[in-house]
């Protein structure tokens, strides 16, 4: 009987599309937005299917694949697009094809729809298109152009081959480029690459070969290596002089290289005090000298006569700007010193340094830290890999629209790649931007979480009153690798001030209230983008050791 009626509706269908009647169904509604070039291959894929299959479990399933333009139903048997299992074919695509396509997952009891929104556009160019992915890579380095989203079509195809082209121009594999599957190698870039780069695969299936292109932006970006002041002189020393007699001491900073800007403050003190001018101690102005190895700040200390109150003294030089802090000291001797007043003073300043280094501890703790991870990178070398692939796993509520930096989406999206990979050098998986096409929701969130050194939770006085189905599995996955499993560290950045969290889930607030959440107040300045301002100095100093550090 049950093959009968099987018959009977495969030869009403046919070979043409059938329409699909009403149903309930639970609606996901448009999950992505695609946009292809007239011409093109291209895939849609049933991307909730792996998390809808959770609601399925052992039940026989089934999936079509409709056009909700025209509501009627996609095969695999069609001219240029063919309904296969959770994927979707056009081969190739047309300017009709521009619509929402729906995918429908039944069982004997349940029925779940999600559509995918799809835009067809011409080609500007003979080979560039829009629209155009964008990549920005160091000079000077060797990296690499990558193809994005055609790993569909390397997997699923018999056979593939890639040609690229930049403005237009073909590219020939060779030794300054080099083609490596679906990349580019580019040695040693130059600011000269900067320009469209268009990958072109051309794949075989089922003998019939098809092609599918994209097209990049490269920005080229000097990359300049920023460090903290340094003293030179004075060099932690004891110098001897003659009471009565005049003396002057330069202090030397070292504040870094060309392009370093950074506005830096040098000054004297004796025994913790500032120095002010007097009749008989003098402090000069700060010169600022530009020298072959870089820039150096000199600022002179100068006495008229010196007293016997000044020997034994502590005067130290500091040195503080927006990317870090130093200071060194002197001692004054008297010449030919008793053996008695050699180790009271020894003992003075051990106690004195020992006060200071506290103080200056407690107070610079942060840069203390990403200055000693910085001048122990060797100790990276010898550690064992833990086997993680990324640093930090970034979770942002995806449906808070704003154009403004206090964007969820842009704050993740932009500024914490911009400085965190770019600028620092960790690795970010980002919902959003890392995932495959056509890997299960639960699925990405688990594995990249479970593959991640941090969890980085950006959220906004609103964002868990409206939390969405993806930062809720992603916020359980996380919770549970640092609650249960005790893998994983969390780091809390709010994007404004929050003064009501009752409404936030006790987990989160369990955590502020241990440890804290570190609050965004920037925008898009170059200055708030800086890895030496307080905000990224606080993100940086709770990421993990493996990233190259900045001070």
């Amino acid at each position: 009987m049950a093959t009968t009626l099987l018959t009977i509706l495969l030869i009403a269908c046919g070979h043409v599309i059938c329409e699909i009647s009403e149903e309930p169904c639970e609606n996901f509604k448009v999950s992505f937005h695609h946009s292809y070039v007239q011409g093109d291959a291209a895939v849609l894929s049933c991307t909730m299917l792996n998390f809808l299959l959770e609601h399925v479990g052992n039940d026989t399933y089934n999936i079509t694949w409709y056009k909700n333009e025209t509501g009627k139903e996609l095969f695999g048997d069609g001219d240029t697009i063919r309904a296969i299992d959770e994927l979707l074919w056009f081969l190739p695509i047309s300017l009709a094809d521009t619509g929402h396509y729906v995918c429908v997952l039944r069982t004997s009891t349940l029925c779940f729809k999600q559509a995918v929104s799809l835009e067809i556009t011409t080609k500007e160019d003979s080979c560039i298109h829009t629209p155009t992915y964008l990549q920005m890579l160091p000079a000077s380095s060797n990296d690499n152009v990558v193809c994005p989203d055609v790993n569909i079509f390397m997997g699923k195809s018999d056979s593939h081959e890639f040609l690229w082209y930049k403005d237009c121009e073909p590219i020939e594999n060779g030794n300054r480029y080099r083609y490596a599957n679906n990349m580019l190698i580019i040695r040693t870039v130059e600011p000269e690459d900067e320009g469209n780069y268009t990958c072109v695969v051309t794949f075989s299936l089922n003998r019939t070969q098809y092609e599918a292109s994209r097209t990049i932006h490269i920005d080229v970006k000097e990359v300049i290596s920023y460090v903290p002041p340094a003293v030179i002189n004075p060099i932690n020393n004891s110098i001897e002089a003659w009471p009565g007699s005049p003396f002057n001491i330069v202090c030397k900073v070292f504040t870094g290289f060309s392009g370093e800007n950074d506005l830096t403050d040098v000054w004297w003190d004796v025994n913790d005090t500032r120095i002010q001018n007097s009749s008989r101690i003098t402090v000069g102005k700060q010169k600022e000298i530009l020298t072959q190895t870089g820039q150096e700040v000199d600022v002179q200390l100068i006495f008229t006569e010196l007293k016997e109150d000044d020997f034994g003294s502590n005067f130290s030089c500091f040195a503080v700007n927006g990317r870090g802090s130093a200071f060194a000291y002197f001692l004054l001797k008297p010449a030919g010193p008793s053996f008695l007043v050699y180790v009271g003073l020894t003992f003075a300043i051990l106690v004195l340094l020992t006060i200071t280094s506290l103080a200056i501890f407690k107070i610079f703790k942060i840069d203390i830290v990403l200055w000693y991870r910085k001048s122990s990178h060797h100790l990276k070398k010898n550690q064992v890999s833990d086997g993680k692939v990324y640093d930090a796993y970034i979770i942002y509520p995806k449906n808070h629209q704003s154009s403004s930096s206090k964007d969820p989406a842009i704050f993740a999206l932009q500024i914490l790649p911009e400085v965190l990979e770019k600028k620092c050098g960790y690795k970010l998986f980002i919902l959003g931007r890392d995932e495959l096409p056509g890997e299960a929701m639960a699925d990405i969130v688990n594995e990249n979480v479970q593959n991640s050194r941090r969890l980085i939770i950006v959220y906004t006085s609103t964002t868990f009153g409206l939390e969405d189905s993806d930062i809720q599995l992603e916020r359980q996955a996380g919770l549970h690798d640092a609650f249960i499993d005790n893998q994983i560290k969390i780091i809390l950045i709010e994007l404004e001030k929050v003064k009501d969290y009752s409404d936030f889930p006790e987990s989160i607030r369990y955590l502020k209230n241990k440890q804290g959440a570190i609050r965004w107040k920037g925008d898009f300045t170059e200055k708030t983008l800086s890895p030496s301002s307080r905000f990224w100095k606080h993100v940086r100093y709770h990421m993990p050791l493996n990233a190259p550090s900045l001070s």
